[in-house]
């Protein structure tokens, strides 16, 4: 392969590749690409890893990937992303159909019976933060980046939620929260109210404090989880010590703060699922979220909260 495709010389004999960087034979990365491209076309009918509107995207998946990367419970089905897309299940376990995706997904929601809204898990500077995915054929309709440049971009997560004709995108490790529309047209950016955001964001950009070893990065982490109720408000889980929910309108005013027990500090806190609201016992709402301990020992906690207050 590499005689006829990428002739260089540490692809094509010991005793060549011993005078370079290598210092023995290496196969060639274009002879991989090929096999895998083969497979992939093999295997799921010659589909292609994305396509947007606007033509292709060329982009490189992360090397850290999650099984399975998130669960949501709904009303009549169970979704759950892993490396082979999103399944959708009944409560018998029984599964509905595979939404195919090339994509490690981050988070996801379900917006109608003809779309989910996915974050991918991408590492490319112009990596969408958000991507369309039809359903039931699982390609990719429509994507969105933030209007300005991210002051990190070396990871894109967010955390989604929806409700009525809107989204709200929780950016992990910028302090930021994006309302859109359904058509992703941004109708609010919110700044969130972060404890030392300023100097987070400072230290986010030291190579040596993120960077700690080759191939790891660790940035600081904003945003851990966000929840829709209901037309009124949403929920953002910040990732503090202190177990903080915040609570804004759909304009993004900020509502309210709520706060756990100081009992419950010194964990770190991951995702968000908004359980039940009440009515009965007054505007009373119902959260789970994954708290980790020092330790490792992780811990279901639940938050109960009133609206506004």
């Amino acid at each position: 392969f590499a005689q006829r495709y990428d002739p260089q010389p540490f692809h094509l004999s010991d005793e060549a590749a011993a005078r370079t960087h290598f210092g023995r034979i290496a196969a060639s990365g274009w002879d991989t690409c090929a096999m895998t491209m083969s497979l992939i076309v093999e295997n799921n009918s010659g589909r292609a890893f994305l396509t947007k509107a606007d033509g292709i995207a060329e982009l490189q998946m992360s090397d850290r990937l999650v099984f399975p990367s998130m669960a949501r419970a709904e009303d009549d089905e169970i979704q759950i992303a892993d490396n082979d897309g999103i399944r959708f299940l009944d409560y018998s376990g029984s599964s509905r159909f595979l939404l195919q995706s090339f994509l490690t997904i981050h988070d996801f929601v379900k917006i109608s019976d003809h779309a989910v809204i996915a974050n991918p898990i991408m590492r490319t500077s112009d990596a969408p933060v958000l991507a369309m995915l039809d359903l039931p054929g699982g390609g990719i309709s429509r994507t969105w980046r933030p209007p300005t440049p991210a002051r990190l971009p070396r990871l894109n997560l967010a955390h989604l939620a929806s409700c009525g004709g809107s989204i709200a995108a929780g950016m992990a490790h910028e302090p930021l929260l994006y309302i859109l529309t359904r058509t992703f047209e941004v109708a609010r950016v919110v700044e969130l109210p972060f404890p030392g955001r300023e100097e987070l964001l400072s230290l986010s950009t030291n190579d040596a404090l993120v960077r700690p070893a080759p191939g790891v990065v660790t940035l600081p982490t904003f945003v851990a989880g966000v929840a829709c109720v209901d037309a009124r408000s949403l929920f953002v889980l910040l990732d503090l010590p202190r177990l903080s929910l915040l609570e804004y309108s759909w304009r993004g005013e900020l509502l309210a703060v709520h706060h756990a027990p100081r009992e419950h500090a010194g964990r770190h806190y991951r995702r968000l699922t908004a359980i039940v609201a009440d009515r009965r016992s007054g505007p009373v709402l119902r959260f789970l979220t994954l708290g980790q301990d020092g330790d490792g020992s992780k811990a279901i906690v639940e938050m109960n909260v009133t609206h506004g207050r």
